[in-house]
């Protein structure tokens, strides 16, 4: 969350994307995002596993068989994961928060040379899910698709499921942990002791930030995202991933913002007219923004400016990939989006 950069105004359909999946929560990166044709090319080590094989994998949809090991695999939501255990992808669901298609802590990792990009059918829209392109995944001839983190998961896994043998979320959408997600994408991809040690990794990084920062401790903080200038949204579930990760650094969210009723229903937000702008009061102030003007009206608010974090330099302004990072967490966005908020929590704690 850097207090660096914030993000230009988003298009209508991409805005309204990003409003659902700040308000219901995030626990996969693919789908706040919107890949030629080789092989996975698993490793010698990972063909040695293949022995474990037929891997059976129950979900909300059923219970997948993987017959053999992986050649070729999809990933729709779960590209990160793919990636992190050493595998490329044959095709990877398009990242529209980049002029690359991939994501930030992606780059370098997927060529979209050898990684084609899947779309998001502009107006592909079922019970509040997109679903993604399902001609081009087709066309891939996957032997395994990953969908854990795929939002448009149950309106896609009839067709999908056809193609090849698909992996989809236990419960629901967002109810895993991406330690959970990265364990079982690690079986389906027959490298289960692999998936083991990169959970361990990236735990062991936010242990080493938050170790690096003992002046963080105890302070408290709010994560929020401002739509309009009296249109705050505010996070407070100790369910949401972000808030999860921001306890870990030591960081607390206050009483004043637990105590929010929820947006409705299963939402981890609460909202905050620009009378109620005092209940963000905190130690830190973190921010994410719907476009450059609109962070200068906040930021010319009373209100806003009276806050303790914003008086004392604690207020820490976020662009979307770093809050699809921290909101949206994996096994690869993790370790980057400690990196970007890096400088602003060394400011914190000092």
């Amino acid at each position: 969350m850097p207090p660096f950069a914030s993000i230009d105004a988003l298009d209508a359909v991409h805005d309204d994307c990003t409003r659902r999946r700040f308000l219901t929560g995030a626990a996969a990166a693919g789908l706040l995002t919107g890949c030629s044709s080789s092989p996975s090319s698993p490793s010698t080590t990972d063909a040695a596993q293949g022995a474990g094989f037929p891997v059976m994998i129950e979900h909300r949809f059923g219970v997948t068989t993987i017959p053999a090991l992986p050649q070729r695999v999809v990933t729709i939501g779960d590209e990160d994961i793919a990636v992190a255990l050493g595998v490329t992808p044959v095709g990877a669901v398009r990242n529209t928060q980049t002029d690359s298609g991939v994501a930030p802590w992606l780059e370098g990792r997927i060529d979209p040379a050898t990684t084609t990009l899947i779309d998001i059918p502009p107006g592909a829209e079922g019970a509040g899910a997109t679903g993604v392109n399902i001609e081009q995944v087709a066309a891939l001839g996957p032997d395994l698709i990953l969908a854990i983190g795929h939002f448009g998961l149950e309106l896609d896994y009839p067709a999908l499921s056809r193609l090849a043998p698909t992996v989809g979320y236990a419960t629901e959408w967002g109810g895993q942990s991406w330690q959970e997600q990265t364990l079982v994408d690690a079986r389906a991809l027959g490298v289960p002791e692999r998936g083991q040690q990169a959970v361990a990794e990236t735990e062991a990084a936010v242990r080493a930030a938050r170790d690096a920062r003992p002046g963080l401790a105890g302070k408290t903080v709010t994560f929020s995202y401002a739509f309009a200038p009296d249109q705050i949204v505010t996070l407070k579930s100790a369910k949401d991933y972000a808030v999860q990760l921001l306890q870990e650094l030591g960081l607390r969210i206050p009483p004043s913002v637990q105590q929010l009723p929820d947006i409705a229903p299963g939402n981890p937000g609460g909202a905050l007219s620009y009378e109620n702008t005092s209940l963000l009061d905190s130690d830190v102030v973190v921010m994410l923004y719907a476009s450059d003007d609109l962070q200068r009206q906040v930021e010319e608010l009373g209100l806003f400016g009276n806050l303790r974090a914003v008086r004392n330099q604690r207020y820490i302004v976020i662009d979307l990939p770093t809050a699809t990072a921290l909101r949206s967490p994996t096994v690869l966005s993790v370790p980057w989006a400690l990196e970007q908020i890096g400088p602003a929590l060394d400011r914190v704690a000092g």
